[in-house]
């Protein structure tokens, strides 16, 4: 079985064009998904093209399993690669996996990839597809570790793909802190990310009443908002939530209320 399963990986290795190789192999790993995530990232195998297209998906598959020692050997390889592209990218997802499993990157052992992350995050001269994945690593940690270089990342000066990588991983160690730094940013942001801003604060209660009462207040135009945005807050099933939405979204006219 264990023969079958490398021979399978070496094949997809191989072979990025065959999604059925890969599930194949995703589906079978079983307990050898650390052996085989190694395998991935040899020198004979790691720059061919099925290995960089399956080393992510199985760096995530561990991650999402939970298990302290697989997570532990994944940060180990991605820890020694020279490729800070390809660090980035399996840190990634060994952090889109760890997100599933509602568990943190610890920062003292994954200290290597952050360091090299925070580094590609503000680097200007760095491509934004590197920048952007390397956003999303620092959001796999706490908001008080890099909240304070993720904010910055936010400016209209900076790529459209850096922005929302950045908003992204502000909203997911988001504890609270992320509605009121949308809102001291909001005439400062473009369109694009104010209707991901926007986004973000609809979906959690907390976010979406400082959003409703900026929107009251008039920092907030309610034509910010898109039209599902709206229709998500007038169907709260939050009734204190539903029923500010109902008065704060209705437009008055002369002669009768549209909402």
């Amino acid at each position: 079985e264990k023969t079958c399963a490398i021979r399978k990986v070496l094949l997809a290795a191989r072979d990025a064009t065959d999604p059925w190789m890969a599930a194949a192999v995703l589906n079978s790993i079983g307990d050898k998904a650390v052996e085989l995530f190694r395998l991935l990232n040899t020198p004979d195998l790691r720059d061919q093209g099925g290995a960089m297209a399956l080393a992510p998906r199985l760096a995530e598959s561990i991650g999402a399993r939970g298990f302290g020692d697989e997570i532990a050997a994944v940060i180990e390889v991605a820890s020694d690669q020279k490729d800070v592209v390809r660090m980035m990218a399996l840190a990634k997802a060994l952090g889109a996996g760890l997100h599933k499993a509602g568990i943190p990157l610890e920062a003292e052992k994954g200290q290597v990839i952050l360091d090299h992350a925070q580094t590609l995050a503000t680097d200007a001269s760095a491509a934004a597809p590197t920048r952007a994945d390397a956003i999303s690593v620092l959001g796999c940690v706490s908001w008080d570790h890099f909240a304070t270089t993720l904010l910055p990342l936010l400016d209209p000066r900076q790529p459209q793909e850096v922005q929302l990588a950045s908003l992204g991983a502000l909203e997911q160690l988001d504890q609270g802190q992320l509605a009121s730094e949308i809102l001291q940013r909001w005439d400062a942001m473009s369109p694009r990310l104010r209707e991901a801003a926007a986004g973000a604060m609809v979906k959690r209660p907390a976010r979406a009443k400082v959003l409703l009462q900026a929107i009251q207040s008039g920092k907030i135009r309610r034509g910010d908002l898109s039209g599902s945005q709206a229709a998500t807050l007038r169907q709260s099933s939050n009734k204190e939530l539903k029923a500010l939405a109902a008065r704060v979204l209705t437009i008055r006219t002369g002669k009768r209320d549209q909402v």
